[in-house]
């Protein structure tokens, strides 16, 4: 009876089904599993719904349409988190711990259980494809960095070219605690370059405090996709981010959403200018590369 009224549902749920899948980007069979796993806890729901069916629109009741804005917002909600599968991510995690031990033994297993966690975080993914052109447009006209600083850095530090860069510090700042303990492991399988995972919040004032400084500045500073971000979360936030004592910064934004097929690029674009602006920087290059554009700064 239940695999009944599961096949009926799907028969019934099939264009709202295509509609999200139109709209975000996401599978249908997982737009499909959510929605039925939202109806399906309503066992009255779902049997008014068999009982009803023939008699009136089910999708034009007000309860139906709930459940829909339900499963919108559970997806939008989880596209917006960088990391697709928490779950998954600490699971990698641990075994990355597991297997480096207290020997800090780095082998190739433990640095694929590292490059799948790179695929593991939605924005790192992203830039996978063209990380190679991406960096080397950076290095061109920035050349070896030895100081390196990273806002809002994610998984980033992974992918980073420190041999090309010549990057000896490289100190990443991130406010998510899984993020730190995957950083801090990989650290310990950087033997050329002293990589610091420091957790902190951008949008607190404290944060500039706890900033090491190895010079007088950092050669290189990362601000990669943080300042619409940090725009649309808290205004005031910017200004703490005026003065970064760094001779070169890339600053960058989308150029499409990462939930949804909407092209974001001008509105991005506006507010990375106006950042630039305020700071008083020069650009001395602009790029884009895949889904990401930016500016190299001094």
């Amino acid at each position: 009876m239940i695999k009944a009224n599961e096949d009926f549902i799907k028969k019934i749920i099939m264009k709202d089904v295509e509609k999200i899948c139109a709209r975000y980007k996401i599978s249908f069979d997982e737009v499909m599993n959510k929605l039925m796993t939202n109806l399906l806890s309503d066992s009255e729901f779902v049997e008014y719904i068999s009982e009803r069916y023939d008699e009136e629109d089910i999708t034009r009741l007000k309860k139906y349409k709930d459940i829909i804005k339900k499963t919108k917002k559970q997806i939008y909600y989880e596209l917006r988190q960088y990391k697709q599968d928490r779950k998954k991510v600490i699971n990698i995690i641990e075994n990355i711990s597991r297997k480096i031990g207290k020997e800090k033994i780095c082998d190739d297993e433990v640095e694929k259980l590292f490059q799948e966690l790179l695929f593991m975080h939605t924005s790192t993914k992203e830039r996978l494809p063209w990380s190679g052109k991406f960096y080397a447009t950076i290095f061109k006209y920035t050349g070896k960095t030895r100081y390196v600083l990273d806002l809002g850095c994610g998984l980033q530090p992974i992918s980073f070219p420190y041999d090309m860069f010549g990057t000896d510090y490289y100190v990443a700042i991130d406010k998510d605690p899984i993020v730190i303990d995957a950083l801090s492991l990989f650290s310990k399988c950087r033997r050329s370059c002293k990589i610091i995972p420091l957790q902190l919040d951008l949008l607190d004032s404290y944060w500039r405090d706890h900033l090491p400084l190895y010079s007088d500045q950092y050669d290189l500073t990362f601000m990669l996709k943080i300042i619409p971000v940090l725009q649309r979360n808290n205004k005031d936030a910017l200004k703490k981010l005026s003065d970064i004592p760094s001779k070169y910064i890339v600053v960058s934004g989308n150029v499409e959403a990462l939930t949804r097929y909407e092209k974001i690029y001008y509105r991005e674009r506006r507010i990375i200018l106006k950042y630039i602006e305020n700071v008083g920087r020069e650009i001395i290059y602009e790029f884009n590369i895949g889904n990401e554009f930016g500016y190299i700064i001094r």
